[in-house]
């Protein structure tokens, strides 16, 4: 969808200089704001932008890379809190 905003984008900055009536360009410059805007508010999917709402990807990457190391370096890269009481109730 970034593709069409773009295509619309350079729309808007070249319209001006083609050789419609006043009328015209109005009209044409109000029919792209419309698409802009419905373009604007349609839902994303899951496989967004990386802008929507989803923006709980991230962490869930991170939280299934420290179960690779649990007891190891995984653990304690990840803040360690867990692999230190480990060390802690050993001793």
């Amino acid at each position: 969808m970034n593709w069409i905003l773009g295509i619309l984008g350079i729309w808007i900055v070249v319209e001006p200089f083609l050789p419609f009536s006043v009328s015209v360009s109005k009209w044409l410059l109000v029919l792209s704001g419309l698409v802009i805007a419905v373009l604007a508010f349609w839902p994303k999917g899951k496989e967004g932008d990386g802008w929507s709402a989803g923006g709980d990807s991230a962490p869930t990457d991170r939280s299934s890379m420290s179960g690779v190391g649990s007891g190891g370096m995984g653990g304690s890269s990840m803040g360690g809190s867990g692999s230190m009481r480990d060390s802690g109730d050993a001793q």
